[in-house]
C-alpha cells in the first residue's frame, strides 16, 4: 500500500500532535504545596487526587530559586 502526499502529510501531522500534546499538558507541582519539602508534611495525603504523568515536574515553580 503506497501513501500519497496528502496521506503522508496527515500521518506526519498526527505524529507531531501525539508528540507535542502530552508535553503541553505537563503540570508543575509544588511538592507539599505551601509547606513545600519540609518535615511534618503528610505527603501520602498531599498526593491524593493527583494524577502524575510523564513530563510533569515535582518541585518548586520555575519562577522561584532552587
Amino acid at each position: 500500500m503506497e501513501m500519497n502526499g496528502l496521506s503522508k502529510m496527515a500521518a506526519t501531522a498526527f505524529l507531531l500532535v501525539v508528540a507535542i500534546v502530552p508535553a503541553a499538558m505537563a503540570v508543575t507541582y509544588t511538592v507539599g504545596d505551601a509547606q513545600e519539602w519540609s518535615s511534618g508534611v503528610d505527603y501520602t495525603d498531599w498526593v491524593k487526587g493527583k494524577t502524575f504523568r510523564v513530563g510533569d515536574i515535582l518541585g518548586k515553580p520555575s519562577s522561584e530559586p532552587h
